[in-house]
């Protein structure tokens, strides 16, 4: 962004791909070269890709208020990134110019990856007779006490305990079945 004190004006063919095609004023010799160095190293002029009126595109206003030209510009490689393009008209500053501002876009919420899996609920591996007898013993403790506050503690001691249980016994998978480790193991 900066006053670079050329008017690019209108796109005058096709091959101008740098300026939008709402253009405002004539082109100058600075304005030549700008579009020049912006087209070497392309560079979208933001002023010109969205529709204004044209009491609203001018930033440069002579000292005497009989011209008015577009000479400031928001320039960027990235022109998707940005929503809108607009003069501010009502400064309280005693100056000639008139201030260009720009819109970003939200960055989207970044989503999580679709691979990775978190699973929440995960079951309770005990074994069958083992998960029986303790919830048998769980409900005679439960049902021997009357106050609620001891009802909630067994059941929670006795989930804490079924969740070490689970995590100690953990399984190592092989991706091999048992008949070809056997096969394995007599190769060798």
């Amino acid at each position: 962004m900066s006053d670079f004190n050329a008017q690019v004006g209108a796109r005058l063919n096709q091959n101008e791909y740098v300026l939008g095609a709402f253009g405002h004023g004539k082109r100058s010799r600075n304005g030549q070269r700008l579009v020049e160095f912006r087209m070497e190293h392309n560079l979208k002029v933001l002023n010109s890709l969205f529709k204004k009126k044209p009491k609203n595109q001018w930033t440069w206003m002579s000292p005497d208020g009989s011209y008015k030209n577009e000479i400031d510009y928001i320039i960027t490689n990235h022109p998707k990134g940005l929503t809108d393009t607009n003069i501010i008209t009502k400064l309280n500053f005693n100056t000639n110019h008139r201030a260009v501002r720009s819109s970003f876009k939200k960055a989207p919420e970044k989503l999580p990856r679709k691979h990775i899996r978190v699973n929440v609920h995960n079951e309770l591996r005990i074994p069958y007779k083992q998960g029986e007898t303790d919830y048998q013993g769980i409900t005679k403790q439960i049902n021997e006490t009357t106050d609620q506050i001891q009802k909630y503690e067994i059941l929670e001691k006795h989930l804490k305990n079924c969740c070490i249980v689970n995590n100690n016994q953990k399984t190592q998978k092989y991706q091999l079945s048992e008949q070809t480790l056997q096969l394995i193991e007599k190769s060798t």
